[in-house]
């Protein structure tokens, strides 16, 4: 929320309430905020005709081993990826 610490423990009682209220109808945070990204991702993906689901573009924050970089591969890739239709 952007508020100090401070502050929300000078808070009445009834305040707290009243934002965990509106929390329950109104989620805020950065796992919202990730979430909204997804749905944009997936929006875009779709529109260009990839179709693929929320969780393909949800951000995944496991640590994984990085796989071997198969340089062939990637050029095979990007000349796909940069050619234009016409």
């Amino acid at each position: 929320m952007g508020i100090p610490y401070h502050e929300i423990r000078q808070w009445p009682a009834v305040e707290i309430s009243l934002y965990q209220a509106y929390y329950r109808l109104e989620p805020f945070g950065d796992q919202r905020a990730d979430l909204r990204m997804a749905n944009q991702m997936q929006l875009l993906a779709n529109l260009h005709g990839n179709k693929v689901g929320i969780e393909d573009c949800m951000f995944k924050f496991e640590k994984t081993e990085p796989e071997s970089l198969n340089t062939d591969a990637l050029k095979k890739k990007f000349s796909q990826a940069s050619r234009v239709k016409k």
